[in-house]
Order: C-alpha cells, then structure tokens, then sequence
C-alpha cells in the first residue's frame, strides 16, 4: 500500500523497503496480528490488511528517510505507535 513518490527507481525502492521493514517491526513490537481488524483505525481504510495499515501509517508519519535516520527513528516510532493504540483502545472499551 505504498504510494509511489515522482523518485527515481533506486530511491523509490529504497524508501519502500524502509517503509515495509519499519511497519514489520511495529507490527513485531506491539504483536498486531494478522487480519484487517485493524485496518479502519490505523490505515486509511483502503489497505488490504493490519501490514498494508501499518505501512501507511508509518508513510504518512515519516518523510524521505535515509537508512540510518530509519533505524534511529524506530525508537520514536515503537512510541508513538503505542501511543495511538492506546488512544484507539480506550475509544474502544
């Protein structure tokens, strides 16, 4: 579910792989399971599934990343991630 920026080849590949890693390990870090359940909270309702959601939210979330700001900003991601979950969980119950 990531959008292509007018980039070229390498660097649209590059983002894109950055992109799908940093929603890997989100979805890693706070256990989102496989499905779309979660899809209307944390995508823009189009994604396919809970993945697709979480690439499109760390997309919109983050501009053009290098690789080393990528992986210094997980921390932060891991973070705020959390602090939208728990935001939709206590709409929630």
């Amino acid at each position: 579910m990531i959008s292509t920026l007018p980039m070229n080849t390498a660097v649209a590949h590059t983002s894109e792989k950055m992109i799908r890693r940093l929603a890997s390990a989100l979805c890693c870090a706070y256990n989102i399971p496989q499905g779309d359940q979660f899809v209307m909270f944390i995508g823009h309702g189009e994604e396919a599934n809970n993945h697709h959601a979480v690439e499109s939210w760390v997309e919109s979330t983050l501009s053009d990343l290098d690789e080393s700001t990528a992986k210094a900003i997980l921390p932060h991601l891991v973070e705020r991630f959390g602090q939208e979950l728990q935001q939709w969980e206590s709409l929630a119950w």
